[in-house]
């Protein structure tokens, strides 16, 4: 299997994110947890032959949430916007054997991507009205084994509340 090509999360893609802090604490209506990070800017969008060698075994899936709203109202991610009925239900996901730095991606049915924001351990993410499969990679671009550790809700996570969520 040929490792994926990672790209770096700018620094004009970090200086977004800290812009939209506000508005994303704003969004989900709750200060004290750590709010959606994901943004279009810090994702890259793949195809299918990207995880063609891909392990199902090293990958988890989730099935969708009755209820959920779609992902898009025209060009407005109503999905990342809890305070308007966006998705709010998450699981949180970790690497089974190392601890260094990696990246989640994600295959739902219509779009295969991967953050560039680099974790170090546990992070949460969004489920929506359908099933989809989660992978990691490490640093080099090889898949690594995630597991579901946990889940919850934006605005009661608890003791999930300061694991990133993307």
């Amino acid at each position: 299997m040929s490792p994926l090509k990672l790209k770096d999360q700018s620094i004009v893609s970090r200086i977004g994110d800290i812009l939209m802090l506000p508005l994303m604490y704003l969004l989900q209506m709750n200060i004290s947890e750590v709010p959606q990070q994901t943004h279009y800017w810090n994702n890259t969008k793949m195809s299918s032959e990207n995880i063609a060698d891909f392990e199902a075994d090293y990958m988890v899936t989730a099935t969708g949430v009755e209820g959920a709203v779609k992902r898009w109202f025209g060009p407005l991610p109503i999905f990342h916007m809890p305070i308007i009925g966006g998705w709010s239900e998450f699981i949180v996901i970790e690497p089974m054997e190392q601890k260094s730095e990696w990246y989640i991606g994600w295959l739902p049915f219509d779009t295969i991507g991967i953050s560039q924001i680099p974790l170090t351990d546990k992070v949460r993410v969004l489920l929506g009205p359908r099933p989809v499969q989660f992978f990691g990679v490490d640093a080099h671009g090889r898949q690594i084994p995630i597991k579901i550790s946990g889940k919850g809700t934006v605005g009661k996570a608890g003791d999930y509340s300061k694991i990133p969520l993307l």
